[in-house]
């Protein structure tokens, strides 16, 4: 079995909701439901940002056993001309599960919140 994480949307789902993650015990559970083979968690990061608030995060799941995959955000201007980022994680999780050949697969993707409210 492998567990798949939308980083981006499971915390901002999780946010919206009012609880925080408890990505120990998440880790802790699937390895007692059977043979856990990896635990992948997808997110986008800002290169060249001297601070991210997510780098904590991603440090502490790398060490404690989940694999990290993350993609470079690309920032542009979008026809209002507002300055807009954009990390599409889709293809790697996608390439992940295809070439994986489980025989069990978990995929944690919370849907789209709407950040902002309209």
């Amino acid at each position: 079995m492998a567990l798949f994480i939308d980083g981006a949307n499971l915390y901002a789902t999780a946010k919206s909701l009012g609880f925080d993650i408890d990505y120990k015990r998440l880790l802790s559970e699937f390895h007692s439901r059977g043979y856990l083979l990896r635990a992948f968690y997808y997110t986008a990061v800002i290169e060249n940002q001297e601070y991210s608030s997510i780098r904590p995060l991603i440090d502490w799941l790398d060490y404690n056993g989940y694999s990290v995959v993350t993609k470079a955000t690309k920032e542009f201007v979008d026809q209002t001309g507002r300055r807009k980022v954009k990390g599409n994680m889709h293809i790697a999780r996608t390439v992940s599960v295809v070439f994986g050949k489980l025989r069990t697969l978990v995929m944690l993707l919370a849907p789209r919140v709407n950040r902002r409210p309209r």
